[in-house]
């Protein structure tokens, strides 16, 4: 309870937004997900995987710079969640590192669809994963 007494009193304080997100308590990440419009923010607490997070950032994309958005498609990428990967939103992206995340989980559609996009299919050897079948 003194901790989050002490992080209230921060919280105003922009210089210690990203120390308070990396708490991971989720009173604070709610409180950032509803009033930062700081990009960076809020791509630092899509690195905490909260599901619920990482759909709003999913849903909303498109309000994202470029570059912010390429960092959260990878985060949601990176977590797996199946409802994620099996958006388009992901393979669409044509960003190296997305689609790293995906060539990590393995999965057969996302391997089929990568080798379809000429910018990166010659990045991965899709002959190297193994399969438990």
């Amino acid at each position: 309870q003194k901790s989050k007494k002490y992080i209230s009193n921060l919280i105003s304080n922009e210089s210690y937004h990203y120390e308070i997100i990396r708490t991971g308590i989720d009173e604070y990440l709610d409180y950032f997900i509803n009033n930062s419009n700081n990009q960076a923010v809020l791509v630092e607490i899509s690195k905490m995987g909260r599901k619920k997070d990482l759909d709003y950032f999913l849903k909303n994309i498109s309000k994202f710079d470029k570059n912010y958005k390429n960092e959260l498609l990878t985060q949601i990428a990176h977590f797996g969640n199946d409802d994620h990967l099996d958006t388009h939103k992901l393979i669409e992206s044509n960003d190296y590192c997305v689609y790293y995340e995906l060539f990590n989980h393995g999965r057969i559609k996302d391997l089929n669809e990568m080798k379809q996009h000429h910018q990166v299919s010659y990045l991965f050897d899709f002959d190297s994963v193994k399969f438990p079948w």
